[in-house]
């Protein structure tokens, strides 16, 4: 790859991880470093090492349930290329990557972006093309099954057992650029039914065998497939829904794993850096292969901060032709993502496996560890360091705004869940259903709750009551998940036809009563819309014995969405009851009162 240096690049991407790492290693050689697709809450947009941020629009755009490449960000990024001849543009993201790709006939000089060859793209961005691959090299793999149809995920889950790991076969695809496909850990059938059902709508997936572990990653650079870099660290705090680690540490390259990445890597013909990820039994020294990261990782400031500047030899390899780089770098360096560990500790110290104590005494460790390796200066902040250090205040403020913003919440949680305020509201309620002609049921999406109260609300309703659903997600034309329409068919409810709508203006004015389910839907009409908060009611409001929130069961089982829309029913009965104006007996007595269906002698 012949280049004319300008020393002058252009990163692409906006997160503190990977884009931020990137920018500051090639700013700290000397290089002009312009930035794009950087949000505007970004921390990353405030390091000192970004001479220029540019605006490039996405590179997609909404069209209904998918996204595809818009001709706009690639005239902005030619419009840049031809102002600026840049040495090399390196996109951070997949989905960034994959746009290229597929653009690569209408962006100039395409040479000059970092972007894996074909062949190798194509293995590494496949789950199951690099599992194959792996096995055939004789590495040790989980078993696994492609399951393209109930009949065989049914095979998965005898063959596979339970837990079963299921994978999208890709994280992104050109379809699906603004969202990521996440892998599952399904731990019953019915979950695993409910998972396929959403994931097969996207591709097959494949179904993988659990493997205990901890996650580990061999990262590298290679040209033609042979390593000229290479660094190994180890997960310490994994987020329990899977993603990306917030808290880790460098360890010693273990043998196995180096050999097992040094044969991918070869019959790969790599050229570029990526990680391989591994998951590790430390204690039997059993291991697995997970998948290839064919992109710079999340983890990517600790591997800078243990002295392996990866960016920095990604350059010097692809633009001064170098190839000779150091192997060492120190290991027992800690690095955690400021804001990512935050939501770490707060589900840890909400869970329910371990006692107050015990949690009391992993947090005195960790933070008797912290301070040792502080003073040894091996404990890290990936948004942090003393040559940029602006980041890292953005962040802190950041999070420190975010959690102040989640204490006054709690705070109109509690006060709206107060006996006196619940008993008003309840009064307020009735009162207005004396006299309602239209009905207005929100949530986020659209799909889930409100669809449901909607159609069984009109099924019950008498008179000329107009009632419609709606969210504030900002896309329309959705459907369902299949979990809600069979959920729903059990309550005698089709929603088939139903297509997610946004709420407006004018659907506020219309209504007479505002439904909503949660406090996040709540504050969203409280906030954008305080007008209209006189008639803003929950659900769950004549029922206070129970609490005001139905949560969102997107995501979840038949069952889930079952246990859900049974709740709905029983709190649209009760307005149904109020708004006829059978007779009741005091709120406090509500455990007596008959629903609507027992008061008009329906039975559904």
């Amino acid at each position: 790859m012949s280049l004319s240096l300008n020393q002058r690049v252009l990163v692409l991407g906006s997160d503190t991880r990977s884009f931020l790492s990137v920018v500051r290693s090639l700013g700290r050689m000397g290089l002009e470093v312009h930035g794009a697709w950087i949000s505007d809450d970004s921390p990353s947009k405030h390091s000192r090492f970004l001479r220029q941020v540019h605006h490039v629009a996405p590179p997609w755009r909404t069209s209904g349930e998918q996204t595809v490449p818009d001709e706009q960000w690639i005239d902005d990024l030619n419009q840049l290329m031809s102002t600026y001849s840049y040495d090399l543009v390196i996109p951070t993201s997949d989905a960034g990557a994959i746009a290229l790709r597929e653009s690569r006939a209408s962006v100039k000089e395409f040479g000059k972006y970092y972007i894996l060859c074909d062949q190798t793209f194509e293995i590494v961005n496949s789950k199951e093309q690099s599992s194959a691959l792996a096995e055939k090299l004789g590495i040790p793999v989980p078993q696994r099954r492609l399951i393209e149809s109930d009949i065989d995920l049914s095979a998965a889950i005898e063959e596979l057992g339970l837990p079963l790991v299921l994978k999208p076969l890709a994280s992104f695809t050109s379809e699906r650029l603004d969202r990521k496909l996440n892998v599952q850990v399904v731990t019953s059938e019915e979950a695993a039914r409910g998972a396929h059902a959403t994931m097969i709508k996207h591709g097959p997936i494949q179904g993988q065998e659990f493997f205990s572990g901890v996650g580990t990653g061999v990262e590298f650079l290679a040209r033609n497939g042979n390593i000229h870099r290479v660094f190994q660290h180890l997960r310490l705090h994994e987020p329990p829904n899977g993603g990306g680690s917030s808290y880790r540490k460098s360890i010693p390259l273990h043998s196995g794993m180096l050999q097992a990445a040094t044969r991918l890597i070869h019959e790969l013909n790599y050229t570029g850096v990526g990680m391989v990820e591994f998951l590790w039994d430390p204690e039997t020294d059993r291991w697995r292969f997970v998948e290839i990261n064919g992109r710079f990782w999340g983890s990517l400031p600790l591997a800078i901060a243990s002295k392996a500047d990866f960016p920095a030899d990604l350059y010097k390899l692809i633009c001064r032709g170098e190839n000779d780089f150091s192997q060492r770098y120190r290991c027992g360096v800690h690095s955690r993502n400021l804001t990512a560990d935050k939501n770490w500790h707060s589900h840890f110290l909400r869970s329910v496996e371990l006692s107050w104590l015990q949690k009391a005494k992993q947090c005195f460790g960790e933070l008797a560890g912290a301070a040792g390796r502080i003073v040894l200066m091996k404990e890290k902040v990936d948004t942090f360091s003393v040559d940029d250090s602006k980041p890292f205040f953005v962040e802190s403020f950041q999070m420190v705004s975010s959690m102040k913003a989640g204490l006054s919440r709690r705070r109109r949680i509690r006060s709206r869940e107060s006996a006196r305020a619940r008993m008003e509201a309840c009064k307020a309620l009735q009162k207005r259903l004396n006299a309602v002609g239209s009905v207005l049921f929100l949530c986020k999406g659209n799909i889930c709750r409100s669809p449901f109260a909607e159609h069984y609300f009109r099924h019950i309703a008498e008179g000329t009551i107009q009632i419609q659903s709606a969210g504030y997600f900002p896309k329309t034309g959705r459907v369902s998940p299949e979990a809600a329409l069979q959920a729903a068919e059990r309550k005698g409810i089709s929603m088939q036809s139903h297509r997610s709508r946004i709420v407006d203006h004018q659907m506020f004015d219309n209504s007479d009563l505002i439904l909503v389910f949660d406090h996040e839907n709540y504050d969203y009409v409280a906030n954008h819309y305080p007008s209209f908060k006189p008639k803003l009611f929950f659900v769950n409001h004549l029922i206070p014995e129970i609490p005001l929130e139905i949560s969102d069961p997107y995501g979840g089982t038949v069952s889930r969405f079952t246990e859900i829309y049974q709740q709905i029913k029983k709190s649209i009965d009760e307005i149904v009851v109020a708004q006829r104006g059978t007779p009741s007996r005091p709120i406090a007595d509500a455990a007596n009162r008959p629903t609507a269906l027992q008061a008009t002698g329906e039975n559904l």
